[in-house]
């Protein structure tokens, strides 16, 4: 029986299967199997490889349209008493239910080079705004932690540090 209802954002999926997607994916398994949570899956979509036209068209419809306001409204609409962002991404404005955003580094911040030039941007003026309007902020480590704190300026308080779990692959002996 279901105790807390969670809307967890799942659009990152649609971008890449690597790297935060790969854990966000996890979680979602790990927390469907759980018997205490109902899971709402938000933004599910069809997956488009990297660098294809779809997969940048579907990044700016979902950094403007729905970080914008689409998320916020699903999370609401669909019941959910919690919402999860697994990435830095999330809602631009507070969607009205307590909101928990994930992140795992600051690279675009502190390595700026290394990113197409949308994912700078997106860095540097929408992912604060994020971050900082998020009741939680889940830091994958102590330095994250530090990180979100002295570049974002978000306070101790909301932060939680909480790191990423292992795949069971990589747990069993050879």
């Amino acid at each position: 029986m279901a105790g807390l209802t969670v809307g967890f954002d799942v659009a990152c999926l649609t971008q890449t299967r690597a790297g935060t997607a790969r854990l966000a994916a996890g979680l979602v398994d790990a927390l469907h199997a759980r018997g205490d949570v109902e899971l709402i899956e938000l933004g599910r979509g069809e997956h488009h490889e990297r660098g294809s036209l779809g997969q940048k068209r579907d990044a700016l419809q979902q950094d403007m349209a729905w970080y914008g306001r689409g998320l916020g409204r699903a999370a609401r609409k669909s019941g959910a008493q919690v919402l999860h962002c697994p990435t830095f991404r999330g809602p631009l404005r507070h969607p009205g239910i307590p909101t928990v955003v994930t992140v795992h580094d600051l690279a675009v911040l502190r390595e700026p080079s290394w990113f197409p030039a949308w994912s700078r941007s997106y860095g540097r003026a929408l992912m604060p705004r994020a971050v900082r309007g998020a009741d939680r902020v889940i830091c994958v480590s102590r330095a994250t932690a530090r990180d979100v704190v002295g570049l974002l300026d978000v306070p101790h308080r909301k932060i939680r540090v909480i790191p990423n779990a292992i795949e069971q692959i990589f747990s069993q002996p050879p």
